[in-house]
């Protein structure tokens, strides 16, 4: 068909050598033209035109354009100097329309997936885009900022940390060939460190104790001990209720005795008088106290002896501390003062009499009743002198009172 068009038309430089204007706007050359064109655009969509610019050229079987042509409705159809309408663009370049082409899915890889595209009217079956693969060895992952080979794995974690007490999410994630299994982005996980617990000003760190108390004091006998607890600290929870972080204990009561304070449980040694005299001694006792109560009676905190002063009777007579003296006296007669109306009785001219004995006790004389009015009298008790008892004057045998 072109070659009919060429040696009517040849194509120059500068358009239809050749052709006069007047030829193609009438006469036999429009004729065969118009003819020859509407065979051509049978198989080709192109456009009746006024002009061709520059014009065309041969190729073999194909009319190509190198820049653009006007149209009868003087439109500009631009045309791609090696491809004719029907054919595709494929990475560069040509498919003739109703050829294939090899695509590829990668440039390169360890393998390479191929797909044969197909060329109708200018649609290119298809998605593969590269023309060419090359085959090279797997590609390797990253993770965590470190190159991960083909093949190997690494352990990844869902969170970098857990709450203490909690366990770490782990997964295996695998490298094949550039592309990682699994989701986790951590690459590394850690409990968090345990809490810790405060009570009354003290820190306690986990899994520590201290000892609290229900009270913060108690009184004789009791003991803070009875009121104890140890409160343990996991994880800023502090077991336990007791709220005291100290408790005193109140001893039992002391004694008082005579200014001296006798605590309770000891005692103090009292003495019954302060002063003994001698030849006396002092009697002592131990006096136990127990909370505030100090038994015992002896009312003296300290104790000595001396010796007494002595006494004398009314007639000069010395007699020392502790020691005896007798005494005479008319009124110790055993008939009393007088004797049936008479006068004293008399042993030879002494007073009949009793004596007593006088106890001294540091200077004072105990008569124990004795008058100590005579110095010394006969006893009737102890005989008569010369058997015979003189009353008035006149003597009577021993016994043979009148």
């Amino acid at each position: 068909m072109f070659d009919g068009v060429r040696q009517i038309f040849p194509a120059t430089k500068g358009g239809l050598r050749g052709v006069r204007k007047e030829d193609m706007q009438g006469g036999p050359v429009k004729k065969i033209l118009s003819r020859t064109l509407v065979i051509a655009m049978a198989s080709f969509p192109l456009l009746f035109f006024q002009n061709c610019g520059q014009g065309f050229k041969s190729n073999e079987s194909r009319v190509l354009s190198s820049a653009s042509c006007v149209t009868s409705d003087c439109s500009k159809v631009n045309f791609d100097p090696n491809q004719l309408s029907g054919d595709c663009a494929f990475n560069g370049q040509t498919v003739l329309n109703g050829q294939d082409t090899q695509a590829f899915l990668t440039s390169s890889g360890s393998s390479c997936r191929s797909e044969t595209r197909h060329c109708a009217d200018g649609v290119l079956s298809g998605t593969y885009q590269y023309k060419t693969c090359t085959v090279s060895g797997p590609a390797s992952c990253r993770f965590d900022g470190k190159d991960v080979a083909h093949g190997q794995s690494v352990p990844a974690y869902q969170t970098s940390t857990v709450p203490f007490g909690g366990a770490c999410n782990l997964q295996t994630r695998t490298c094949t060939d550039g592309a990682l299994s699994g989701s986790f982005t951590y690459a590394g996980c850690a409990p968090a460190q345990p809490a810790s617990c405060v009570f009354d000003t003290q820190t306690i760190a986990h899994q520590g104790y201290v000892y609290a108390y229900s009270k913060s004091s108690v009184a004789y006998p009791q003991s803070c001990s009875s009121f104890r607890e140890t409160r343990v600290c996991m994880n800023g929870v502090l077991s336990g209720s007791m709220s005291f972080a100290s408790c005193t204990e109140t001893g039992p009561a002391s004694c008082n005795f005579n200014g001296q304070t006798v605590p309770s449980g000891s005692s103090v040694t009292a003495y019954a008088q302060a002063r003994v005299m001698r030849p006396g001694s002092c009697v002592s006792q131990q006096r136990p106290c127990s909370d505030g109560v100090l038994y015992g009676s002896n009312p003296s905190s300290t104790c000595e002896t001396y010796d007494g002063r002595s006494c004398r009777d009314g007639w000069g007579q010395t007699v020392a501390s502790g020691g005896y003296i007798t005494l005479y006296g008319t009124g110790e007669h055993p008939w009393g003062a007088s004797w049936y109306g008479f006068p004293m009785p008399t042993v030879n001219g002494v007073p009949i009499c009793r004596f007593r004995m006088g106890f001294c006790l540091d200077g004072t004389l105990t008569t124990n009743g004795a008058t100590g009015d005579i110095r010394s009298c006969a006893d009737p008790l102890q005989g008569p002198v010369n058997g015979v008892v003189v009353v008035d004057g006149k003597g009577y045998p021993y016994g043979i009172m009148p």
